[in-house]
């Protein structure tokens, strides 16, 4: 996780963004799990500055566990929903969302979610895997929120509203 999140920075500073990793111990707490709204005042004022927050899920402290993992896909949730993004972004090692056969699933809604068979991933997720951030995902498309899934060498086309090859989830009303 570390090492995508320095490149994700790196790749980002490289096109001139003024990108920072920001580690979620740092401002994130959760009890029994679950991520608590928190206050994301300093990541808006960094964003007002003209910075670009880079997190990622790690351990946490954890009100009822001492400390848990929080998901990435936790996270892009509330902090989008905080801060009212209307557009997010997840640059990963694959073009987008895979289907069973392989194929990228090119959008994805709410509605049609039951018939997409998502294909399995070799790498091992404690965090819930594809079901667990397909369900974050559209819990931001159903709060207005647009999520962008490519992989890390698009990102370029992503920064500049262009096509990447990869998936889009979006609101219903789309």
């Amino acid at each position: 996780v570390k090492e995508l999140n320095t490149a994700v920075v790196a790749s980002l500073r490289s096109f001139g963004v003024e990108a920072v990793s920001i580690h979620p111990l740092h401002g994130c707490e959760t009890s029994d799990g679950e991520l608590i709204p928190h206050s994301a005042g300093h990541l808006r004022r960094m964003i007002e500055l003209g910075l670009v927050p880079v997190i990622h899920g790690d351990v946490v402290m954890d009100q009822v566990r001492g400390a848990c993992i929080v998901s990435g896909d936790q996270l892009i949730r509330v902090l989008a929903e905080d801060l009212e993004m209307d557009r997010v972004g997840l640059a990963t090692d694959v073009p987008g969302l895979l289907a069973e056969d392989g194929s990228v699933v090119r959008e994805l809604r709410r509605s049609m979610a039951h018939q997409v068979t998502i294909g399995r991933s070799d790498k091992i997720d404690v965090t819930g895997g594809m079901e667990g951030k397909i369900a974050e995902l559209l819990s931001l498309a159903d709060h207005g929120i647009r999520f962008e899934i490519f992989h890390i060498s698009q990102i370029e086309a992503f920064l500049a509203g262009e096509e990447h090859g990869g998936t889009r989830i979006l609101p219903e009303d789309a």
